[in-house]
Order: structure tokens, then C-alpha cells, then sequence
């Protein structure tokens, strides 16, 4: 009787998990259905500009024409600068941030991803994001005041999660071109909700990881060059003439060490986030919301060309020449090879099961 009791308590217990799945299942086609008939009305009403249709072209040109890329010859090339005639300092903290990457691919599948609190930073960061149409907009603000809505949600996410190995596309990707404030068009994809919510997710997560990692890397003692020579002797007998003896608290507010501050915490990967739930404008977006914890791009430009006009004016007071250098990569992330990035994140030690799955993203 008590082996019956048993068997009749564990098969509740998969029926309710069952019933639970095809809930969810249903719940997210409905979604899919809901967000799909709203974004057909707003896209038969929409007529291209002919500068959009010109600049589609040349995107197409650049994204569909194949690129010829080496990528073991990339490889060889970032082996020999890390590894090979690097320091021993270097090829410590390479190996270190192989470790980093390596360590947290194996502890993936244990973490428990979507619940309520992650679906809400992943659906906040995505509306301070500029990835979303306003018709997508107000379907995720309905989102954040259901939390019914979000579990459902999650299980079906989750589910997603755990059958990441054969994840696919659900079809065709349409792209939507959006006019800048410097003229140019972007083209942003135009994803079903929950794929957007599920590669958004996926995506903050690898990207804080490789900020982490990277800024560990970085900080290593005698990785990098310093950005100032330091002070000869005679220069140290000038300052200590006119300053005193130098304390050690007078360095901390030198002008290389404040430089140096800006560049680690507002210039060095800025567009990797720090944070899981961190939130800030996007890259057309002059705007801050109170709710940003992070300045946005444009904040962070207008900080550095202060910074560097006030270096200009410190350097022609001194007699000395200052040189500001700009470079603009045409169409830098649509021309970028695939080839390129898959060989970076192989030597960074990205494993195969995570390489083909960003292939099948990008691809």
C-alpha cells in the first residue's frame, strides 16, 4: 500500500509539472500571436524613405558579401602577442582570464536564470535600450505589473534554457531602419518578444563576464603600459622645489591619476555593461532617466571631449604641441566578419557548444 501511495503522489506530481509545461506553452504562443498582429498593422503603414532605401543597400553590401578571413592566422597572431612574446606577467593574466571564461561556461546550466527578478532587470534594460519599437515598448511595460505574466514567462524561458544546444530561429528576421541624430540609419532586428528577452539575457550575461574577466586582466601588475612615462629625477627635484616633499596622498590627485580614473571606469568597455541590472540610455538616447545607473553614450562622449579640451588648454599653457587623433570605422559592426569574432572568442577560450549557438545567432 505504501509503494501504491508513493507511485500515486509521483504521478500527481509529473501531471502537474506537465500540465504546468503545456500552460506556459500555450501562454507564450498567445503572446506570440498578440505581438505578431500589432507589428503587421504598424509595418504595412510604414513607408521607406529613399536615404533609408540607400543605405539599405549599402548595409546589404556589407553584411552579405563574404569576407575572406584567416582566422588561425588571427589566432596565431593573438597567441604570439599573449603568449609567446608576452612577459611571464602576461601570459599569467591571459591564462587567468582563460580560467575566468572556462569556469563560468561549467557552472551555466546550474544556475536557475529567468525568475521574476531577472525577466524584470532583462525587461527594464531593454526599454532604456533603443533595440525595441514603441508597440514592443508598451507590451513590456504590461509585463512588468503582471507577476503571473512574468512567471509564465520564466518557466517558458527557462525551458528554452535547458534546450539551448538546439535552439533555432523561428523563421525569417525582419530588419527595421531607424534615422540617428547624425543622419545615419541603423538597423535594428525585429524579434518576437521572447526571443528578444532570451538572447537579451544571454547576451548581459557573456557581457559582464568578459567586462569582469577583461578588467581583472587588465589591472594585472605590469600587464599594461603606463599611459604617462614616469618622472625623471630631475623633473622630481622641480616638483619637489615648488610643492615640498611629496606626500603619498598628493599622487592620488595627480593629473595622470585622474586621467587614468576616467579612462578605467567611464572610456575602457564602456559598451560591455558592469552589471546584470544595470540601466542606461541607448546609443541615440540624449535623455537620462532617473532610474539609470550607468551614464549613457552620449553623456560619456560629452564627458571625454570636456576632458580633452581641458587637456588642450593644460598643454598650450605649458608650450606644448597636442595632437587629438579620430577615428570613424564605416559601418564597423556590420562589416565585421563572423569569421573574426568566432576566432577572438575561440582564443579566449569560448567552447564549441557556445560557439555554435552565437553562429546560429549571427548566422
Amino acid at each position: 500500500m505504501q509503494i501504491e501511495s508513493y507511485e500515486h503522489d509521483l504521478r500527481n506530481e509529473l501531471d502537474a509539472c506537465s500540465e504546468k509545461h503545456r500552460f506556459a506553452e500555450l501562454y507564450a504562443k498567445l503572446i506570440e500571436e498578440w505581438t505578431s498582429t500589432s507589428e503587421s498593422d504598424s509595418t504595412q503603414s510604414h513607408v521607406p524613405r529613399a536615404e533609408s532605401q540607400e543605405q539599405r543597400a549599402i548595409w546589404e553590401q556589407y553584411v552579405f558579401s563574404t569576407k575572406e578571413v584567416d582566422g588561425t592566422a588571427i589566432k596565431t597572431y593573438l597567441g604570439n602577442l599573449f603568449q609567446s612574446e608576452g612577459s611571464g606577467h602576461v601570459k599569467k593574466a591571459y591564462n587567468d582570464l582563460v580560467e575566468s571564461i572556462k569556469s563560468f561556461q561549467e557552472t551555466w546550466d546550474e544556475d536557475a536564470h529567468f525568475d521574476e527578478d531577472s525577466l524584470q532587470h532583462c525587461i527594464q534594460g531593454l526599454l532604456r535600450s533603443d533595440l525595441l519599437n514603441d508597440q514592443k515598448r508598451m507590451t513590456l511595460n504590461d509585463f512588468l505589473g503582471n507577476k503571473v505574466v512574468l512567471r509564465e514567462i520564466a518557466d517558458v524561458l527557462n525551458m528554452r534554457m535547458r534546450t539551448r544546444a538546439s535552439w533555432e530561429w523561428d523563421g525569417d528576421c525582419t530588419l527595421e531602419p531607424r534615422r540617428n541624430l547624425n543622419g545615419r540609419y541603423r538597423f535594428y532586428p525585429d524579434e518576437d518578444l521572447l526571443q528578444s528577452l532570451f538572447l537579451y539575457y544571454i547576451g548581459r550575461r557573456w557581457c559582464v563576464t568578459l567586462r569582469q574577466t577583461a578588467e581583472t586582466f587588465y589591472k594585472q601588475r605590469q600587464v599594461m603600459k603606463p599611459a604617462f612615462p614616469a618622472m625623471s629625477k630631475e623633473e622630481a627635484r622641480r616638483r619637489q622645489r615648488f610643492l615640498g616633499p611629496t606626500e603619498e596622498k598628493t599622487i592620488d590627485f595627480s593629473l595622470s591619476k585622474l586621467l587614468d580614473e576616467h579612462f578605467d571606469n567611464e572610456i575602457f568597455l564602456d559598451q560591455l555593461p558592469r552589471k546584470m541590472d544595470e540601466k542606461r540610455g541607448g546609443y541615440n538616447d540624449d535623455k537620462e532617466s532617473e532610474e539609470d545607473n550607468q551614464k549613457s553614450p552620449i553623456a560619456v562622449v560629452q564627458k571625454l571631449l570636456q576632458t580633452l579640451q581641458t587637456h588642450i588648454i593644460v598643454q598650450n599653457k605649458l608650450g606644448r604641441e597636442t595632437t587629438v587623433i579620430r577615428s570613424d570605422f564605416k559601418w564597423f559592426g556590420p562589416s565585421l566578419s563572423h569569421t573574426s569574432i568566432f576566432s577572438v572568442l575561440e582564443f579566449l577560450g569560448v567552447q564549441p557548444d557556445w560557439i555554435d549557438f552565437f553562429h546560429k545567432v549571427l548566422e
